[in-house]
Parts: structure tokens; C-alpha cells; sequence
């Protein structure tokens, strides 16, 4: 249902004590690549952090590596939860804006190889939602395969996964097709 919307990560909110996420999910306009239509909803889930407060404080006195490493630790727990926000939607498309990842004044950029990561941890590590619940693409009929997802980051280059000279996934990991065999192998103790 949701095959012509975008998740946006669209902003960070870091407080003394807790870390808030925004994330819209936009119906896109037809004939265009923007997700600039209308908001479907908005989603603002956030995590409880004592103490945040003085660590941001002391990374901002260090030397400005600390406050990079602090900005793309806030981020990756945004991508985190990103993962199970786009659970609920299954669009398309995710959109990171860059005030997503902008924490104080530092910026927790991201490379290519960055962006191909993140694509393949929100779809594998949902993959036992997916064979679970039956969902095999996004529209809900033979129409474009999950692995079709695109995931794009704002900024002046407009990078992202489909665009990135990393492969999406790696050759040698198993295609999902209409005929495949169902089979859920459990991991772990």
C-alpha cells in the first residue's frame, strides 16, 4: 500500500538527556524524484539517555575527531531505528536528509560503501519479517522485489545504494524469486 511513498529520516533531535528521531513517510509526486508530495505521517521515536548531556559536552571540548565519532554514533542509532520504522511501511525508497545526519556542528557523512551497508542491514535483518508475513515486494503483487530498495542520502552529490559503485548485494548471496523454496534456517543459541 505504501509503493509510491518515500521514508524520510528527516532530523535528529539531541537533548540532555534523550535522543529524538524524526522520520515522515511522503506519497511522491508522479514524474518526480523528490519525495516533495504530501506527509503521510510523521513517526518521532525516541531513546532515554541519562548522562547524554555531559558526554555531548565533553565530546564538544575534545579534539573535533570526538565529535565525529559522536555524530556517527547518534546516526547509526538513528539508522537502527530506521530499520524497524521502515518495517511498517516497506517503501521504496528511504531518503536521509542531511539534518539527519548532522549532530551539534559535526557531520556524520556518508560514503558509498556506508550507504550499501545500511541498505543491506535494514533488508536483511528483516528478512525473518519478510518470510514470516509472506512479503516478497513492495506493491504486493509481482511488481518491483524488495531488493529494488533504494536508499538515498541528501547532500550535494545525491549518492545512493542503485548509484553507488558497490554492489547492493553481493553475487554469491541467494536471489529471492517467486519459485524459491521456503525455508527459515534459526541462528544463534
Amino acid at each position: 500500500p505504501f509503493a509510491r511513498h518515500t521514508l524520510v529520516f528527516s532530523a535528529i533531535d539531541v537533548s540532555a538527556d534523550a535522543i529524538a528521531f524524526a522520520f515522515d513517510v511522503v506519497e511522491v509526486i508522479r514524474d518526480r524524484a523528490q519525495a516533495d508530495g504530501d506527509v503521510f505521517c510523521t513517526l518521532q521515536p525516541s531513546l532515554r539517555m541519562p548522562g547524554l548531556g555531559d558526554c555531548l559536552a565533553a565530546a564538544a571540548e575534545g579534539p573535533a575527531a570526538r565529535s565525529v565519532a559522536v555524530a556517527q554514533a547518534v546516526f547509526g542509532l538513528g539508522m537502527s531505528v530506521l530499520c524497524y520504522v521502515w518495517m511498517g511501511f516497506l517503501t521504496p525508497k528511504i531518503l536521509v536528509r542531511r539534518a539527519a545526519y548532522v549532530v551539534g556542528a559535526a557531520s556524520a557523512s556518508l560514503t558509498d560503501e556506508q550507504i550499501s551497508f545500511w541498505r543491506l542491514v535494514i533488508l536483511h535483518s528483516l528478512r525473518e519479517h519478510f518470510f514470516v508475513n509472506g512479503i516478497r515486494c513492495f506493491d504486493g503483487t509481482a511488481g518491483a522485489g524488495l531488493e529494488d530498495l533504494l536508499l538515498q542520502c541528501e547532500g550535494a552529490d545525491e549518492r545512493s545504494s542503485q548509484e553507488a559503485d558497490v554492489s547492493p548485494l553481493p553475487a554469491s548471496w541467494p536471489r529471492h524469486s517467486g519459485h524459491a523454496p521456503k525455508a527459515l534456517v534459526p541462528m544463534g543459541a
